[in-house]
């Protein structure tokens, strides 16, 4: 087994499912770092006899694609923080890198935020990378701009967590927040009292592995794989009241 990671460089990806290709792999699972730039190799790849399964983003032309619902994810968590809020006041969207998987999160957020005519989203365009560091930046921007944010929603785990630090270092605590991924380090601070982290919805990368491993296995053995999209339901961890 070949593990690679891309850190969201989709030139370095190709790079390395070219290598694969060289290396007569016989299936690649892919997290695309672009869904639509991936798509010339993921066609060499399987024009060389590879399979090639697409786990947690899409990537264009894959042999079959297995993703948590991040749309439901999205609704889930914002809902949550909308009942929270009382449905009504100053709501902020930490955004991401552009790829399927985080579109479909801030996309199930704002239908969640959208059947609250008393809910203010004041900005939905600040990309955090995804990362702890770039959160605290984009946290610390909008606690700039806003004087006051009743909700905010993080499209992962790590963006929250960064953006909690810097509304820590801000002594800023009037907003509560939510996230997506249910990281174990996220659990466990949700879990304590005393800071604003209500919940987060749990991927669940075990199954949705498996179900790559299974359906690719298949897919070399030419067995007819009916069902090629499959979304894995996320699952809200909350604080406890």
């Amino acid at each position: 087994m070949l593990i690679r990671s891309d850190a969201y460089d989709w030139q370095r990806q190709i790079g390395q499912i070219n290598d694969f290709i060289e290396q007569k792999v016989d299936l690649i699972v892919l997290t695309a770092a672009d869904e639509y730039k991936v798509a010339a190799v993921v066609a060499k790849a399987q024009r060389a006899g590879i399979k090639v399964i697409a786990v947690d983003v899409n990537a264009q032309g894959a042999d079959a694609t297995i993703t948590t619902d991040n749309v439901q994810a999205g609704v889930i968590a914002c809902e949550k923080l909308a009942e929270k809020i009382g449905y009504q006041g100053n709501f902020v969207i930490i955004n991401g890198v552009l790829v399927s998987s985080v579109i479909e999160r801030v996309a199930g957020c704002k239908s969640a935020l959208n059947k609250y005519p008393n809910i203010t989203l004041l900005s939905d365009r600040m990309n955090g990378t995804g990362s702890v560091e770039g959160g605290m930046e984009a946290m610390t921007y909008l606690m700039e701009e806003y004087q006051h944010i009743d909700a905010v929603f993080t499209i992962n785990d790590p963006t929250a967590f960064g953006a909690l630090r810097a509304a820590q270092q801000a002594n800023r605590n009037e907003f509560l927040l939510a996230s997506i991924d249910g990281a174990p380090f996220a659990v466990d601070i949700i879990k304590q009292a005393g800071n604003p982290w209500i919940a987060t919805a749990i991927q669940r990368p075990v199954p949705m592995a498996e179900k790559a491993i299974e359906i690719g296995m298949d897919l070399l053995k030419g067995k007819e794989v009916l069902q090629r999209f499959i979304l894995i339901p996320s699952v809200l961890v909350e604080k406890n009241e």
